[in-house]
């Protein structure tokens, strides 16, 4: 198995990037979200909960539970003049491959597949140009990346970050369907891992796929200052785009 992609500085919400807000963390085989971020509960799953002993969990979903939807994106023209539009997309594209060699992973087979003029919601910044595409994969299924670039406010490039992530078998090759897999599945992992550490925050957090298993770690850190951190480790199986089983368990 590979090793995650290194990070690139800072870190935000996927979510906001897919919006068309600039992208700042790089997330490919590995995400890591802000201090102190606590995921939403997962959405309509209802899960049986075993106690395995020895700090462990798990739970069952049913196949039934529904595929998490990717966020709808206000569409506008390219905040970039016609040229530098153009420069943009060559720059995602030799932003990408970079990615993958700094990874010694194969860069041969980057290819955008959609270009598009992003409005983000009010507050998360300018309006972007939105690059997406596809690269080989750490295993036969292709992986998916997003690149936003904002303009300097006369046309030209300001910004150009980027994000690599694993896609998912039976998911199509697009970032924001295999992101929204992804997440729903980390969500549900850190859901699980609240039953072993039940007054915590986690922190330090990173994912990556493993054909069809997200493996989740990270730290648990204490809400009262009397428990010990610790560290965890939780496996959420995915099966068609849908999270039918998680189990959490304290340490790595």
């Amino acid at each position: 198995m590979s090793a995650p992609l290194p990070k690139v500085a800072g870190a935000v919400l996927l979510g906001a990037a897919l919006a068309g807000a600039v992208v700042i963390s790089l997330f490919p085989s590995g995400t890591r979200r802000p201090a102190g971020v606590t995921p939403p509960g997962r959405s309509g799953m209802q899960a049986a909960t075993a106690i395995l002993g020895g700090g462990e969990t798990r739970s069952t979903a049913p196949d039934s539970t529904p595929l998490p939807l990717p966020p709808e994106r206000d569409t506008v023209r390219s905040p970039l003049d016609n040229a530098a539009t153009d420069s943009a997309l060559e720059g995602c594209v030799a932003r990408v491959k970079q990615m993958l060699s700094d990874a010694a992973r194969d860069s041969s087979g980057v290819e955008s597949r959609s270009v598009i003029g992003v409005r983000p919601p009010p507050g998360r910044g300018p309006d972007s140009l939105v690059v997406e595409g596809t690269a080989h994969g750490r295993d036969a299924t292709l992986a998916v990346w997003h690149c936003a670039v904002t303009s300097n406010g006369a046309g030209a490039i300001g910004k150009l970050t980027a994000v690599i992530e694993d896609g998912w078998p039976g998911i199509p090759a697009a970032f924001d369907a295999a992101h929204a897999v992804t997440l729903f599945a980390e969500n549900a992992c850190l859901e699980e891992t609240k039953s072993v550490y039940r007054e915590y925050e986690f922190r330090g957090v990173r994912a990556y796929r493993d054909v069809d298993t997200l493996h989740v770690t990270g730290e648990a850190m204490p809400l009262n200052t009397e428990d010990l951190a610790g560290d965890f480790h939780c496996r959420a199986i995915v099966r068609n785009g849908r999270v039918v089983s998680t189990q959490a368990k304290a340490g790595r």
